[in-house]
Order: C-alpha cells, then structure tokens, then sequence
C-alpha cells in the first residue's frame, strides 16, 4: 500500500448505523450518570456542613452555659457585697464628724508630763485646774475662744494653785511657762504671804493663770476631715 492509498483510506467517511435512539439513550444516561454524582456529592457536602455546623452550635451552647453559670456565681458574690458602698458611706461620714467633734482636742497629757519636767526648784503646785470651753454649736468643728488676762484670745486656760518658798521661785515658775509650747500670757493672779515670814519655806501661797492658744490643738484627725 502507498501512501496515498493510506491517506484516501484514513479520509474515508464513517457511516453510523446504530438508529439515533440509541445514541440518545446512552448519552442520556451519561447525563443521569453525571447528575446523579453531582447530586451525590452535594449530598455529601450539605452533610458534612450539617454536622460541623451542630458541632459549632453545640460548642457555643457550652461556652453559653459556662457563661452564664459564671454570671450567676459572679452575681452572687456582688450580692455578697451589696452593702460596701454604703457601709463605705457611713465610714466617710464617720470620719469627717469625728474630725468635726475633735477639732478642739487639746492632748492635755503631753502638756502635764512636759509640766512634770520643767516645775523649778521651791515650787510645788497644790491645784491645777484645765479648762476648755465647748464651742458655740456643739461639733460645729471651731474650737471657741476665751480671753485672757492680758485681753489675748486663746481656747482655753489654766489655773493653778501652789506653794513656794519666795517670791523669786514664783517668777521663775512664770518664767518656764513663757516657754511651754502652745500657752501664753502666764500671770500670777494672787500672792499671799504672812509679814515678815516673806523668806520662810512653803510660806507663800500662789494662784496664776495661763491661756491656751490654737497651736496647743493637736490636729490629729484634720486629714479624716478632708
């Protein structure tokens, strides 16, 4: 055979004998073929979504339970606890009327040790007397004034009463009180002693006062106060 004989032979036309029916049938059974994968496969796929998406909604109706059990543990402890704010209330209000009602204390204690310590030599005192007038109002938080001897304005006053055996031991007592912290003005109010025993020992009896000024207050709870 040539090649041209082997070129007209592949050219030859091809005659289809099988009746157009048939050829239709098959390939409509392709078709259902095809389809029916497909269709499968999109079965298998709305599955598979179905499933991993119950096993999302599941997951959070967890996560939503340990929340709100959290929520209702949670709730309970504020419960617990609903009383702070205004117990805190009652505590800062406290606070203020106790710096309110101590803002005229006078820490009269340090005043008598430091007392202690600085009386001179032949002076020894009988009586003392501590005196703090309140305030106009009560707890208004001003400490009220008193007048001294010389017309200064102070908190309050002292008074004693002593012995001493001259009148020099008398001066040096009023000489120490010029230099306590926080009172001014000390003054003899009365010297008595018998004629011609002015030397004798424990023979003079004297009274004097001393005013207490606003730096003898102690200010402890002005910062409560703030």
């Amino acid at each position: 055979m040539t090649t041209l004989t082997a070129s007209r032979v592949a050219t030859l036309p091809r005659v289809n004998l099988l009746p157009p029916e048939i050829a239709e049938a098959a390939q409509f059974r392709r078709l259902q073929t095809i389809l029916g994968v497909a269709v499968g496969v999109t079965l298998l796929l709305i599955g598979a979504l179905w499933f991993l998406s119950r096993g999302a909604v599941s997951s959070a109706q967890a996560d939503l339970a340990r929340t709100q059990a959290q929520t209702v543990a949670l709730q309970a402890q504020v419960n617990q606890y609903s009383d702070v704010p205004a117990m805190a209330q009652q505590v800062a209000t406290a606070k203020v009327q106790l710096a309110t009602a101590m803002a005229p204390e006078v820490r009269w204690s340090f005043y008598l040790n430091d007392l202690s310590l600085t009386i001179p030599d032949g002076v020894r005192l009988t009586d003392l007397n501590l005196s703090e007038p309140f305030a106009t109002t009560l707890g208004s938080g001003t400490p009220a004034t008193t007048t001294g001897v010389e017309g200064g304005v102070g908190i309050g006053s002292i008074d004693y009463s002593g012995k001493a055996n001259s009148w020099d031991s008398v001066a040096k007592w009023l000489q120490v009180q010029t230099h306590e912290w926080g009172v001014t003005e000390p003054w003899p109010v009365q010297l008595n002693t018998a004629p011609g025993q002015e030397t004798k020992a424990d023979m003079t009896d004297w009274t004097s006062k001393i005013t207490v000024t606003a730096d003898a207050l102690s200010h402890r709870y002005d910062k409560w106060g703030n």
